[in-house]
């Protein structure tokens, strides 16, 4: 019932007890002037009989009339709220994800009072149910394979751009405004080729977009490191995106620890003391910042195959940085072994093993 249909039925209403008390007024008439040809004690009686019924008759009438205001009433609000609230959770089912078409169709299932249109809402919930599941099962096999380290740059592509594809089939498309799906390894990929182009400037564009895409483009970069016949070019790229991507995520260090195969850590400890400076300064500070206890005894062992002072320089300042992290017994294994290589280094490369030393001790 809308706002208008309620107001004319309370007038309707009013006018029904108006009537009423308009016939109470004619039979006391009647009654008080009939007395001629009738018992004169009998009047007086009817008279106040007709009086009382009547004045009944308008009170309960008066009190089931406010009564059915009041459910009409209740039943107005509760119509408005349930259609507001349809309006905006069906805006909300358009414009949104899938979880809020599930809401809205799970709203009209236990809604409906047809057996019929419950089961095609029931139809439609099992095939939003399915949907779900299929994205979220796509989005853990994607993370399975992109930190698989059996996984080729081919796998973890195609596994990523599945799961977007899911995720945005998945959204409504009637006049949505999609959110930003996670970045497609395919886009990864393009980004790590250009990291050769001869443009300098599309270089540095690609580095920085690698970088930003946050900790989803490890298991690439190392994938592209692994690559035989790996260029300069792609070396450098790799170890800026990581550092730079290193620098905004440093709260998810473990995570990217996670991430990480010994032979990684290998790789990257050699591009630490690579001959190249460029090279050697953002890969070490990326294992610097990285703080993997497991670079302790991978440092030390490639201590004496680095013949250069600024590969040692590097490999104490990754171990420096191990110091927050190492428990009680590796500080302490760890310790000696710094104060054996005093000495063997210049003074540069020395005063940044007393820190690390220094650092280990508290």
């Amino acid at each position: 019932m809308t706002p208008e249909e309620l107001e004319l039925k309370k007038f309707e209403i009013e006018a029904e007890t108006k009537r009423q008390e308009q016939r109470a007024g004619i039979w006391k008439i009647a009654l008080g002037t009939g007395a001629v040809g009738l018992a004169a004690a009998f009047f007086p009686f009817a008279q106040q009989y007709a009086t009382e019924y009547f004045a009944v008759q308008i009170e309960t009438m008066k009190q089931k009339a406010a009564l059915e205001i009041q459910e009409k009433e209740s039943n107005l609000k509760n119509t408005t709220l349930n259609r507001d609230f349809l309006a905006s959770i069906g805006q909300e089912g358009r414009s949104k994800n899938l979880n809020d078409r599930i809401i809205l169709a799970e709203y009209y299932y236990y809604l409906s009072d047809q057996e019929s249109e419950q089961n095609r809402w029931r139809g439609f919930l099992d095939h939003l149910y399915s949907l779900r599941t299929e994205e979220r099962d796509a989005i853990i096999d994607a993370a399975k394979i992109s930190t698989s380290k059996e996984s080729t740059a081919t796998d973890i592509a195609v596994a990523n751009t599945k799961a977007r594809l899911i995720r945005e089939s998945s959204l409504a498309l009637d006049g949505a405004n999609l959110e930003a799906p996670q970045p497609a390894s395919t886009e990864i990929s393009d980004l790590i080729n250009s990291l050769t182009s001869d443009d300098t400037t599309k270089r540095r564009t690609a580095r920085s977009a690698i970088a930003k895409q946050g900790i989803v483009v490890v298991r690439p970069l190392m994938v592209a490191l692994s690559s035989p016949g790996i260029d300069y070019r792609t070396k450098l790229g790799v170890v800026v995106s990581l550092t730079e991507m290193m620098r905004e995520n440093k709260d998810l260090r473990t995570q990217v620890i996670g991430l990480l195969q010994p032979d990684d850590l290998e790789q990257l400890l050699r591009l630490a003391t690579d001959s190249d400076r460029t090279i050697r300064i953002y890969a070490g500070e990326f294992l610097y910042d990285l703080g993997d206890p497991r670079l302790l005894n991978l440092a030390l062992s490639h201590w004496q195959e680095v013949d250069s002072d600024n590969g040692r320089y590097n490999l104490a300042l990754i171990m420096k940085g191990l110091s927050p992290y190492l428990n009680k017994e590796q500080a302490s294994n760890a310790i000696k072994s710094l104060r054996s290589l005093k000495g063997t280094v210049g003074p540069k490369t020395d005063s940044l093993l007393d820190e690390a030393i220094k650092e280990m001790s508290n």
